[in-house]
């Protein structure tokens, strides 16, 4: 498996909220889904868990844009932060190493065919750990058994 070198990864587009922003959040735990679609996920997560701070990235534009009406028309958790971006540029950009408690990475579409391309054997993965506390998880889920045998 390759190496992941964050240094060589472009700045995401999405400015807000960022590295700065994120230091406003004291006191409670830090998850990061990561494509979140439509937010359906997100959004219970975060009522769910209002003692824990969602940021929920997703990178497609017409997802965001769903994601964001049901936010806003869900009473806009305060603990749900979602990111218009692609998550590899984020993360490797705003998010400080053991400071992650949670990573949900859930359903991901299992193409392209490459390996080193699908989530769980991207080189992406290395700076995923890094990020993660000690004894932080990740919640990887499918409904495709050859992928999860695979993975």
């Amino acid at each position: 498996m390759r190496r992941f070198n964050v240094e060589v990864i472009p700045p995401p587009r999405s400015e807000t909220p960022n590295r700065e922003d994120l230091k406003l959040i004291v006191g409670q735990p830090i998850d990061i889904e990561i494509g979140s679609g439509t937010g359906d996920f997100a959004i219970q997560y975060a009522k769910k868990h209002p003692e824990r701070n969602l940021i929920a990235i997703e990178k497609t534009k017409i997802r965001f844009g769903k994601f964001s009406r049901k936010r806003e028309a869900q009473g806009a958790p305060k603990n749900l932060f979602p990111i218009h971006a692609h998550a590899i540029h984020w993360v490797s950009h705003n998010i400080e190493l053991e400071s992650i408690e949670r990573y949900f990475i859930l359903y991901p579409n299992p193409e392209p065919k490459r390996l080193n391309q699908r989530w769980y054997a991207m080189p992406f993965m290395e700076r995923v750990l890094q990020t993660l506390v000690d004894g932080g998880e990740i919640t990887f889920a499918t409904n495709i058994s050859s992928y999860c045998r695979e993975a």
